[in-house]
């Protein structure tokens, strides 16, 4: 009864751990780890006293007396607990959770060796470690279990994106290991202490080493106050341990953390792969573990724990083999469908990739360090620390997901400092009135703006605050604020400026030797034209955008239906030059200035061909800080209309009567009110031949979706007269009739489209109850944070993919459903990541970053330096 008692603990405190850690975001810190050890001292004392009540023999003292104590069991005493306490370290600072099971095969390996020496001090009704004269068969099958438990943890390390080093590991697993030998050879001086004696002892010693770092090392951010709640099941768990071990079932002891962690984790797996691996873990830790109990009814019924690991296949990770299932028998029978609508597919694998990102973020300085030096080559800038503790602090959730803002600014690491600056100061000259403004740092003070009765100005006014801005050396910003980018670097300029970048050097890299040439900037006018040729210059000679031979390498959809599986390379205008045909932004933007100077300028949007760097809109930030969205005015999904909503004017470029009818806007329009238009739908088909039914693609018009749609242009703006003249003919546009904002809120379903630049409203839809369509071309800074298929749903720019989306979405119950989970993922999620506090850290972040980049000592400027 008391092992149940003591797995079932342990369990409890896992799931407390998991919760605090991944959904919570409580950082563990050392004052947790000696708080729940002091709490343990504590109820041992505590036992002692109702002992003493009670006229029982009280079998503690003071646990440190060396009088008391055989001075051969306090060196023991000491090794045990400094093999603990950096056991428990590391925990506390590093994920070690996946390196347990292997901890299990070291102590397994290293008490049967102590089985196999003499034991000098044998205590009398100890039953150390279970029966020491095992069969050979049963030891061979133990070892064969054991070789697939570590096998297996091993392949899940090796694929986990942040794990540490295997310096860190493989301490780890000594320390871990280390403890439990020592522990179970403790109960060898049982003759001249009693068992709670040698406990008490071990965990004051583990209390005052611990506390010794808490003293070295303090953390710098603040104790969450229900950790104390953790610290108390911590404890708990570490009892129940303690009371195996004395017990004389050591090697049971060390599965019971490896079965409750891996069982907790399998529930929320982030990929395939650690669901199925880590149910796996699990099942054999419980099962050797049990092995080495006294037999009973207490092993039978701790095999039933065998279920909890289990769950994840029984419920969802059974639904993504399935869907893996149908795919591989779609591909290797092309004439049939998938079993799966291809919309459930892709919500079922982003969603797994959605929790693999939560839980992989780093919760320690230390950690998050070490997987930016992993992500992008080198040391975090200067000051790092105090932007890592304000993000604990405000309960910044993504820590590590920065590479879009990364990658942006690589290719300036290939030019000088003092260029880059000469190139500010003439991007800034060359675009007087062009939206472009200078934002100026000196001296920690509050920041200058070239513009200060501008409102963006006061955003950034406010995002400057006096935190910020101590941690920031002196620099200036190009900050544009027009709704188009500015930077179009060519791609042989672009490749040289990479590989500068990438290639170690010995000392700084030199300013240009032709000053006038390396810092020259110009701008080019394309507004109200096509612009491809302009900007196709970015790509590289060897893609689709160049080579008109060439075909893209790969597609960004699952199926010829369009539906995106990869939204990122479906905005790559390098490998689908076709965009350039269907989005104003490309064909015929209403102004647009552009530079072919690797410069920083920083800008809101941008399409991938530019190279920009992305800061937080101030219009979402204005929105937000003005309470656009009203939750009063928004109704339950229930009451809601099961449509998709959109309605707005005709922006995004100049229209003229040549190209009006490709861009997006209008396409839409004309989409969804041409009711013969020929459309392609997925049918479900049962097939006689077939165990199942099957997503069979139809032939059907417009029709089909009418009275699932509510679309409508609201204004013809940007147009010559004809242009306009032709769109409010055939748009049935009627002056003045415009929707009010909260009629979108009477939509299950509202779609999100590029205007000039992005979409003003995109947050405030993603904050409603309601669930986004988003069909966009640009990226911004977000892009890294909002998963497709968990917070939106993406339409394609071709709109081939949008009816279908439409029909699944409002007329089956399957699609329904994931809509109204897609509405609460967004709903939610904008809470957590697209504050301002989250827009003010990513702002920060941006700036240590950039401060670095522009200074002559960059090179110096690191976190730790």
């Amino acid at each position: 009864m008391e092992s149940s008692i003591a797995y079932l603990v342990t369990a409890i405190t896992a799931i407390a751990t998991e919760y605090s850690r991944k959904r919570l975001k409580w950082s563990l810190d050392i004052r947790v780890e000696c708080l729940c050890w002091a709490i343990l001292y504590l109820g041992l004392r505590l036992r002692a006293k109702v002992l003493k009540l009670l006229k029982l023999p009280p079998e503690l003292d003071d646990g440190l007396s060396s009088q008391k104590h055989e001075p051969e069991f306090n060196w023991m005493a000491w090794i045990t607990s400094l093999f603990i306490a950096v056991a428990r370290l590391l925990t506390v600072y590093y994920d070690t959770t996946l390196a347990m099971p292997v901890a299990v095969v070291a102590t397994f390996i290293a008490l049967s060796y102590r089985d196999s020496q003499p034991v000098n001090l044998p205590g009398p009704g100890v039953h150390n470690g279970g029966s020491r004269s095992k069969s050979r068969l049963r030891h061979l099958m133990e070892l064969s279990i054991l070789g697939s438990l570590g096998i297996s943890s091993l392949f899940l390390l090796l694929d986990v994106s942040n794990a540490y080093s295997p310096l860190i590991l493989a301490l780890f697993v000594l320390a871990r290991s280390s403890s439990f030998f020592f522990l179970d050879k403790c109960k060898d001086y049982s003759q001249q202490l009693s068992l709670p004696r040698m406990v008490e002892a071990i965990v004051l010693r583990v209390s005052f080493l611990l506390i010794a770092v808490l003293l070295i090392i303090p953390p710098s951010s603040k104790l969450a106050w229900p950790m104390i709640l953790q610290a108390f099941c911590t404890s708990a768990g570490l009892a129940t341990t303690l009371y195996l071990v004395s017990s004389g079932h050591t090697f049971a002891a060390t599965t019971i953390d490896s079965y409750s962690t891996t069982a907790v984790q399998s529930l929320v797996a982030g990929t395939l792969q650690e669901s199925l691996i880590l149910p796996l873990i699990s099942v054999i830790s419980l099962a050797l573990g049990v092995t080495h109990l006294p037999s009973s009814t207490t092993r039978r019924r701790l095999l039933a724990m065998m279920i909890i690991p289990l769950l994840p296949i029984l419920t969802g990770h059974l639904e993504l083999w399935q869907i893996e299932l149908s795919q591989s028998r779609s591909q290797s029978h092309s004439n049939s469908g998938p079993s799966i609508h291809p919309i459930r597919q892709l919500a079922a694998k982003a969603d797994l990739e959605f929790h693999s990102m939560i839980n992989r973020q780093s919760r320690t300085l230390d950690a998050c360090c070490a997987e930016y030096e992993r992500r992008y080559g080198r040391k975090p800038p200067r000051n790092f620390d105090k932007w890592f503790k304000a993000a604990q602090d405000q309960n910044f959730l993504l820590t590590d997901e920065f590479d879009s803002m990364m990658a942006a600014m690589e290719p300036l690491w290939g030019v000088a400092p003092s260029d880059i600056r000469a190139r500010l100061e003439n991007v800034i000259a060359a675009s007087q009135g062009e939206g472009m403004y200078r934002f100026t740092i000196s001296g920690g003070k509050k920041p200058s703006f070239t513009d200060p009765a501008n409102w963006m100005g006061s955003i950034f006014n406010q995002w400057f605050n006096p935190e910020i801005l101590q941690t920031l050396p002196d620099m200036t910003l190009a900050m544009n604020t027009m709704d188009e980018p500015k930077v179009v670097v060519p791609h042989d300029m672009l490749s040289h400026a990479l590989d500068a970048a990438r290639n170690p050097r010995e000392g700084p890299l030199l300013p240009g030797k032709h000053p006038d040439l390396a810092r020259h900037v110009d701008f080019l006018d394309i507004g109200k034209q096509n612009t491809w040729d302009a900007l196709s210059l970015s790509c590289a000679p060897d893609t689709v955008a160049r080579d008109f031979s060439l075909e893209a390498i790969r597609s960004p959809f699952l199926t010829e239906m369009g539906f995106l599986s990869n939204v990122t390379l479906s905005k790559d205008v390098c490998q689908f030059p076709e965009l350039h045909n269907i989005h104003a932004g490309l064909r015929h933007p209403a102004s647009m200035t552009i530079t072919h100077a690797l410069v920083p300028v920083f800008s809101q949007a941008k399409a991938s061909c530019f190279n920009d760097l992305l800061y937080p809109s101030p219009f979402y930030a204005e929105k937000l800080r003005s309470g656009e969205y009203e939750e009063k005015q928004d109704v339950d999904w229930e009451e809601k209309d099961n449509l998709v909503y959109w309605t707005g004017s005709n922006t995004g470029g100049y229209s003229t009567s040549e190209n009006w009818r490709s861009l997006q806007r209008q396409r839409l329009a004309l989409l969804t009110m041409d009711e013969r238009r020929p459309i392609s739908l997925l049918n479900r088909t049962e097939q006689p031949d077939k165990p199942r039914s099957e997503w069979v693609s139809i032939t059907s018009t417009i029709s089909a979706i009418s009275n699932s749609t509510k679309v409508r242009i609201s204004a013809a703006i940007q147009c010559d007269d004809t242009a306009c003249e032709e769109q409010r003919d055939e748009l049935k546009i009627r002056a003045g009739e415009r929707d009010d904002i909260a009629e979108s809120y009477h939509a299950r379903y509202n779609l999100d489209i590029d205007g000039n630049g992005l979409s003003g409203r995109f947050y405030r839809l993603l904050m409603s109850k309601s669930a986004v369509l988003k069909q966009t071309l640009y990226q911004e800074w977000h892009d890294d944070w909002l998963i497709p298929w968990v917070h939106y749903i993406p339409i394609s720019m071709d709109l081939r993919d949008f009816p279908e989306i439409v029909r699944y979405l409002t007329q089956e119950e399957e699609g329904q459903a994931l809509g109204q989970k897609v509405a609460q993922s967004s709903y939610e999620w904008s809470r957590r990541v697209l504050r301002n506090e989250d827009m003010r850290l990513v702002w920060w972040r941006l700036m240590l970053e950039y401060g670095r980049l522009v200074n002559d000592d960059r090179d110096q400027m690191w976190q730790g330096n």
